[in-house]
């Protein structure tokens, strides 16, 4: 069995879900390795707790939890760096999908709640990857997802998606996400975090490992039927096993793209 825990990033522009995908065997040791994290760290610094959740945001800026560290750069940045080197050990597989929130109001028209729309969209595109990703591995998969408006959308949507097929241009019958989508509080799993980020980092610990590792330096436009994708990781799929693959950036993306100023994207 799968464990694909969700976690979405998003801008006024911008919106990514991002998930990541543990087998069953692997969920406790590496939450036992990001538990350790903090609870060292909680030895060390005062007002740090064990149960100190690993928001992306606070950290980063020393804020809310991690305002203890507020002085600490270089001591934030090592804790970042370790949570997603805990990630890249063990074997992992880490999904994300993502649109242009104005390109997708421009194809399909103005909507009453855009990132509602946007959200539903990227779901479902997500939804479809985690099912290859099960069916590719012959097993299958249960997907676990941070609280958000229109849970019970979400769930008609996916029993839908299991009894016929999905919408647009890779439209498939999901037949390896079993159940149903089940929504769980941020602060109860380590596994699954909210994004809480402007821009490139999402939620630390957990699928928002996915949105730590984006670097929009050289950020590539990439065209779909449902939106435009940006970000050197948009739309590509980053497999972390042995703590290299995934920790290590790259300029070449999954599929043609061309750059914001419209010149072509040469790969490497």
């Amino acid at each position: 069995m799968l464990l694909a825990y969700l976690d979405e990033s998003y801008t006024a522009d911008r919106y990514f879900i991002a998930a990541l995908v543990v087998p069953d065997d692997q969920a406790r040791p590496l939450t036992a390795a990001l538990n350790k994290i903090v609870e060292d760290l909680s030895w060390d610094v005062t007002g740090v707790r064990s149960d100190t959740e690993l928001h992306a945001y606070d950290l980063v800026n020393g804020k809310g939890d991690w305002s203890p560290l507020k002085k600490e750069l270089r001591r934030r940045i090592g804790v970042y760096n370790d949570v997603i080197q805990a990630a890249a050990d063990h074997d992992i597989t880490v999904l994300r999908r993502g649109v242009d929130v104005p390109g997708l109001a421009q194809r399909y028209g103005a909507q009453t709640n855009p990132q509602g729309f946007a959200h539903t969209v990227v779901l479902t595109h997500l939804t479809e990857r985690i099912d290859e990703l099960a069916a590719a591995r012959g097993l299958n998969a249960l997907m676990i997802a941070d609280e958000v408006d229109g849970q019970a959308d979400y769930r008609s949507s996916l029993a839908h998606y299991q009894q016929h097929e999905t919408w647009g241009y890779r439209a498939r019958k999901i037949e390896r996400v079993v159940d149903t989508i089940h929504f769980a509080p941020s602060h109860a799993s380590r596994l699954q975090h909210p994004s809480e980020s402007q821009g490139t980092a999402g939620g630390v610990s957990g699928a928002g490992v996915a949105a730590a590792v984006v670097d929009d330096d050289e950020a590539c436009v990439l065209q779909s039927h449902e939106g435009v994708l940006d970000g050197r990781y948009a739309g590509v799929d980053l497999v972390g096993e042995g703590g290299v693959r995934l920790a290590r950036r790259t300029s070449q993306p999954s599929v043609g793209c061309r750059r914001k100023d419209g010149s072509p994207h040469l790969h490497r």
